[in-house]
């Protein structure tokens, strides 16, 4: 007897189909498992053996062959449990498997029967989508992701016994529309409102920050042209609260970039009941002990790290001094290209990595330099404490402001300042400038500089400030590429078309300490 089961796998953040073929014939007793497979597969032929006998239908003694279709492709993980054991129910002849469209199952089974969620299945669910695919059965664990896709019909299963009404309804079910959950819960058919306030984390208000007007600008621009920023300064001078806060002023994400982190998420099992669905822009703070494993992704098989987590989000790294140098070189190439390529012998995995990157710093160990009055490092310290931040590195950040400490008058002073739904305004605006100019989802601080002499035209006297400063701190190309995408944005939130030499001037002035 043979029979095959469709179902599905991912290989970085992409789904692919995968036909679970399962042969029963006469010979010695055994289960073998071909196909590419990783240990966590292979063990899947006890994990469907034991379920199907504790559900009351015992392998009979014979020979069965599984293939996992296609070869080619290194499989890992447990979801193709499901559909295993389906194929082995039809081949023994207690099921009937339907013909009359294609479907796909996807889950993991418990020794005792029950189906469990897997991680992953946002992505799979798209492909079968595009493949023509109309009917996925799933885990009930999964069915909260499963939900925003529309034109899918999703059956959930908790547990094999279900698996049988399943089978011998199958015509009333596929009758079910589609995007619709055939237990009878209606499904959401549209994306989250990406505002909507039970999804947002508590963030600080610029409002509540007392002065740090330059850090401030500088925040505004990083975020309203997506540009990589640095703090620096003392300690307990407001940097990390000011890297929170820009979380709140950046504008909401578009469905593209909602699905694009969703997916990103669900192959990392990040996704369940309470986040269904990534609709608010993600801000991750990895501690400075982190791993390069665990910043970048990794592992036997690769799995996405604390970048990708930040995508079309900010990555925020406190105490940047902090961090391994080699560490911190891991992200200059991700950086460049939004994306990390994670190659293993079983092939290449790729993950998206669209972050702005966030930094903050102290001047040295102790903190307090320049100040001879109250820091304790010497000059081979601090310069030992910097050098940790390569080169490279710092040419790869658009913007640097110091934060200084406030003075008493600013803290007692009753001057009100300026609210992030007031700034997020701003930004918004200019958000709509660059879409209708650079094309949607290309921001300033992502513009290719072959497009730059197109979009980022100069006056004469910018021309000519920018030349000044390109031969007077001997910039390289991607300072220069740098420093006139910021002068662009800031030319943005001015309202004018082209960048003039004011604009030059203040994209100048955030790069002192990267240009040293």
């Amino acid at each position: 007897m043979f029979q095959s089961v469709l179902t599905g796998a991912v290989n970085g953040v992409d789904g692919y189909l995968v036909t679970a073929e399962i042969d029963m014939a006469d010979g010695l007793p055994c289960m073998d498992m071909v196909g590419n497979l990783g240990h966590e597969v292979r063990e899947s032929s006890e994990r469907v053996r034991v379920a199907l006998k504790n559900i009351g239908y015992a392998i009979p003694p014979k020979r069965v062959t599984i293939n996992l279709s296609p070869a080619g492709i290194k499989k890992g993980g447990t979801a193709f449990d499901l559909p295993i054991a389906i194929g082995i129910l039809a081949t023994m002849g207690v099921v009937e498997l339907p013909k009359d469209e294609q479907w796909i199952a996807i889950g993991e089974l418990g020794l005792d029967g029950q189906v469990r969620g897997v991680p992953g299945i946002l992505p799979v669910l798209i492909t079968a989508k595009e493949k023509g695919i109309k009917t996925c059965i799933l885990p009930s664990d999964n069915r909260y992701e499963a939900e925003y896709i529309k034109g899918i019909r999703i059956i959930e299963l908790g547990d094999l016994y279900r698996l049988f009404d399943i089978f011998e309804n199958w015509e009333s079910m596929v009758k079910t529309k589609m995007s619709q959950i055939v237990s009878g819960t209606s499904a959401k058919t549209a994306f989250p409102d990406p505002i909507d306030k039970s999804q947002t984390h508590i963030t600080p208000n610029f409002a509540d920050i007392i002065g740090q007007s330059m850090a401030k600008r500088a925040a505004e621009i990083a975020a309203a042209g997506f540009h990589n920023l640095l703090l620096t300064g003392p300690p307990g001078t407001g940097k990390s609260m000011i890297a929170a806060a820009l979380s709140g002023i950046l504008p909401p994400m578009e469905e593209k970039e909602m699905l694009d982190t969703s997916k990103v998420y669900s192959v990392a099992g990040l996704l369940n009941e309470e986040c269904p669905f990534i609709c608010k822009r993600p801000f991750q703070t990895p501690h400075h002990t982190i791993t390069p494993q665990a910043l970048v992704g990794g592992g036997i098989v690769p799995g996405p790290g604390i970048i990708s987590l930040s995508n079309h989000g900010v990555l925020f790294l406190d105490e940047l001094p902090e961090f391994k140098r080699q560490t911190l070189d891991m992200l200059r190439q991700p950086m460049e290209e939004g994306k990390i390529v994670i190659t293993r012998k079983s092939g290449s995995y790729v993950y998206p990595c669209n972050f702005m990157l966030v930094a903050a710093m102290n001047p040295c160990p102790c903190g307090y330099y320049p100040d001879k009055n109250r820091c304790t490092c010497s000059q081979k310290e601090v310069q030992r404490y910097i050098s940790g931040i390569s080169g490279p590195l710092k040419n790869r950040i658009d913007l640097c402001v110091n934060v200084q400490r406030g003075s008493y008058e600013q803290i007692r002073e009753k001057k009100a300042e300026e609210s992030s739904e007031h700034i997020c305004e701003r930004i918004i605006a200019v958000r709509q400038i660059q879409k209708e100019r650079n094309g949607a989802g290309i921001y300033n601080g992502r513009i290719e500089a072959k497009r730059m002499p197109a979009l980022c035209e100069m006056t004469k006297p910018a021309e000519k400030m920018m030349e000044h400063y390109y031969e007077t701190q001997h910039l390289s190309m991607r300072g220069y590429h740098r420093t006139l995408r910021v002068a662009r944005t800031i030319a943005d939130l001015d309202g004018k078309k082209m960048i003039d030499d004011v604009h030059i001037l203040e994209a100048v002035s955030y790069r002192g300490f990267l240009d040293k």
